[in-house]
């Protein structure tokens, strides 16, 4: 994948050669030298005798404001249709100019290309694929589906659970199952049901919430004095509210 590296600068800054440049790389000694800071393997372009036969481009990658030089790193620059400039010696008092030139727009072409080239991004998302609104780890075996309005997590092993239903998880609210194989969670109220003489209260709603189990020692469907069959093993206890057993 291509990054830009080259980078616009101060487009016009204009200077003049100190000293005679050869043409090749090395240094640039200058009258005055533009205010650029480059960071870390950035570089810009510079004209040497702009509109002269011997025009040349160079590409410089570092500056030295005390010694006035600039650091020229590579003069194979191309200026169109696969010509490169020509290197040639300069004298003393030629100008030189920070310069926008073809070879920079070519780079800036080249990098946006690769960024959006369909082998770049496959290469770049790995195991990783879009469909529609879907993303699927090939290798993790684990989707991001969208249903309806719900965004549904799965990963091959667990059921698919929605991301409301983590985020409820995850927060005060806290489902429950029976068992391991309970197809449905739910809440504690939901998942209790109160049986003959037998009423669950939900205390303090909205609030510290806690479920309360109330018997009906009372109830004469459920506890009976007498034998309901022919043996005593039938008969149930009844006791009274203080929780003796009742005469």
């Amino acid at each position: 994948m291509t990054d830009l590296n080259t980078i616009p600068a101060i487009d016009g800054y204009e200077s003049t050669l100190a000293q005679s440049w050869d043409g090749a790389t090395g240094l640039i000694y200058v009258n005055a030298v533009p205010d650029i800071t480059l960071g870390a393997g950035k570089s810009f372009y510079v004209t040497v005798r702009v509109g002269n036969a011997e025009q040349q481009v160079a590409e410089i990658n570092a500056i030295d404001s005390a010694a006035k030089t600039l650091a020229v790193s590579n003069v194979t620059i191309d200026k169109g249709e696969g010509t490169a400039y020509g290197t040639y010696t300069h004298p003393v008092g030629a100008s030189i100019i920070v310069s926008d030139n073809y070879e920079i727009w070519k780079d800036i072409a080249e990098a946006i290309n690769s960024k959006a080239d369909q082998t770049e991004i496959t290469a770049l998302l790995g195991n990783y694929e879009f469909t529609g609104d879907d993303i699927e780890n090939t290798a993790g075996n684990w989707k991001i589906t969208k249903s309806g309005n719900s965004m549904v997590f799965s990963d091959g092993e667990t059921a698919p659970v929605t991301l409301k239903d983590l985020a409820t998880s995850g927060g005060a609210d806290q489902y429950v199952s029976v068992s391991e194989t309970d197809t449905t969670v739910g809440h504690l109220e939901d998942k209790m049901t109160a049986g003959n003489g037998i009423a669950l209260t939900k205390n303090n709603p909205a609030g510290d919430e806690n479920l309360e189990l109330s018997v009906n020692t009372l109830d004469t469907d459920i506890f009976v004095k007498e034998s309901s069959g022919v043996s005593d093993e039938n008969k149930v206890p009844v006791l009274d509210p203080d929780g003796s057993l009742a005469s």
